[in-house]
Parts: C-alpha cells; sequence; structure tokens
C-alpha cells in the first residue's frame, strides 16, 4: 500500500492481542502502536508516521468492536422464568418428565405412566407454591405410599389409579378439604380412614379392584353420585350387607 506521501506501507496479517494485553505489555493502545512504527519504520517523515498511526488505531477499533458484537451475539436468550422453574421441578422426579405435563389452563399435573414408585416429601408442597394444581393425575406407576399432598387445599381431582398404594393418608380430609373425585382402583387398599367420611365434596370414588375388609360409612357424603367397590372380598359385600340390615357396625 502506497501512502499520499510516497512511502511504501506493508500491512502484514499479524494477530493483534486484545486490549488488557496490551495495556499489560505497553501500558496503552498508543504505546503499543509508537512502539510498532518504531519497528517498521525506524525512519518514517512525520507526515508517514501520522497516517500510519491512524492506520493501526483503526484497525484495533473495528477489533474492538467485532469483539463485542460477538459477545453480544452469544448472549442466551431469556427462558421465561416459570417454565424455567416448571422443567426444573418436575426433572427432579424423573429426568424424562417435561413441562408439557402441566397444563396452566386447566390446572392438570398429569404424571400418569412415568414410572414413579417415590415423592420428595415437599415436591407437592413446593409445586403448588408456584402452580396451582385442581386435577392431579398419578396413575399407572409404582407408587407404593400415598403421596404428601400438604397444601393442596385447591385439589379437585386425585387419580392413583393402578399402583400399589396400600393404605390412604389419614388426613386427606385436611389436605384436599375439596375433593371432588378420588380413583384408587387397581390398588392394594385392605382399609380405608374414617377421615374419608369428613370429604363432604366427595362426587365420585372408585375403589374397585382392591383387597377391602372394612368399609367406612358414607352416610355423611351427600354430594357422592358415584361409588365403584367391584372387585373386593366376598366378605366386605357381606358386612355392606349386615350394616345396612343392622346387624353389623
Amino acid at each position: 500500500m502506497v501512502l499520499t506521501n510516497g512511502c511504501t506501507l506493508l500491512l502484514l496479517e499479524i494477530p493483534l492481542p486484545d486490549e488488557a494485553s496490551i495495556r499489560t505489555q505497553f501500558g496503552c493502545v498508543e504505546d503499543r502502536i509508537e512502539s510498532f512504527t518504531t519497528l517498521f519504520m525506524p525512519t518514517p517523515n512525520r507526515e508517514g508516521r501520522k497516517q500510519l498511526l491512524q492506520t493501526l488505531k483503526k484497525a484495533l477499533g473495528e477489533k474492538e468492536e467485532k469483539r463485542e458484537n460477538s459477545i453480544e451475539k452469544k448472549t442466551p436468550i431469556d427462558v421465561p422464568h416459570h417454565e424455567t422453574k416448571l422443567e426444573i421441578m418436575l426433572q427432579k422426579l424423573n429426568p424424562s418428565i417435561h413441562e408439557d405435563c402441566y397444563d396452566p389452563e386447566t390446572q392438570t399435573l398429569n404424571l400418569s405412566m412415568k414410572g414413579l414408585s417415590a415423592f420428595p416429601r415437599s415436591f407437592f408442597q413446593s409445586f403448588v407454591e408456584h402452580f396451582p394444581v385442581k386435577h392431579l393425575i398419578l396413575s399407572h406407576n409404582n407408587i407404593r405410599k400415598f403421596p404428601n399432598l400438604k397444601k393442596m387445599t385447591g385439589l379437585r381431582t386425585l387419580d392413583l389409579s393402578h399402583n400399589y398404594i396400600t393404605k390412604i393418608d389419614q388426613q386427606i380430609d385436611v389436605k384436599c378439604p375439596n375433593l371432588e373425585i378420588l380413583l384408587l382402583q387397581d390398588n392394594e387398599l385392605t382399609s380405608l380412614p374414617k377421615s374419608l367420611e369428613m370429604l363432604l365434596c366427595l362426587e365420585e370414588i372408585n375403589l374397585s379392584f382392591n383387597h377391602l375388609q372394612r368399609f367406612p360409612d358414607f352416610h355423611t357424603l351427600f354430594n357422592l353420585k358415584t361409588l365403584d367397590i367391584t372387585y373386593n372380598p366376598k366378605d366386605l359385600w357381606r358386612k355392606i350387607e349386615d350394616r345396612a340390615e343392622g346387624r353389623y357396625r
């Protein structure tokens, strides 16, 4: 490249260090340029030296601008906070569970057929603090212990069918006072807590395909429309018939 004053400038492709490195080596960008011109142009005239200085400053400025633009492009896209939180909470149960298991419109949490066997003690309590749940579906898993549903007072539907549950939480009436549908068919239940009698909003209970030996008195459940206790031991039916006739308590 020939400058206007007739001085020939060789533009070499020399990797330029970042500004921090330049300041460490030469104190500042200007010192770096001064050293560069002294090294490659030992006796330039004044005008040539000035033009070279401007050219190098421009090159350094363009490089810094490109570096800043590159950093901006690499900035990750912000993900809505509630979606990130939901994903993290669900994957604590199982890495294969994703946020599409929760429907915010119907407030339904569907975790059926996820291979679940247990839940962290405070999982549901923590979950409902961020995401309201009216319908909880946990069917077709490997659950053996009734989950802790503390603070799920807004729950309307609880589906625990097709699991291996042997006992129902004694405080279900306190934890889920507004429950309307309770599905527990195909489990390992042998008895039911009296607290079921206090679920006054219950409209449907399915207890079929269990091993029930005793049965609570549901005369307090005025809203109950459907009760299924089929496919339980025959003794249960005899006791129910005896109770109806006043022979059994």
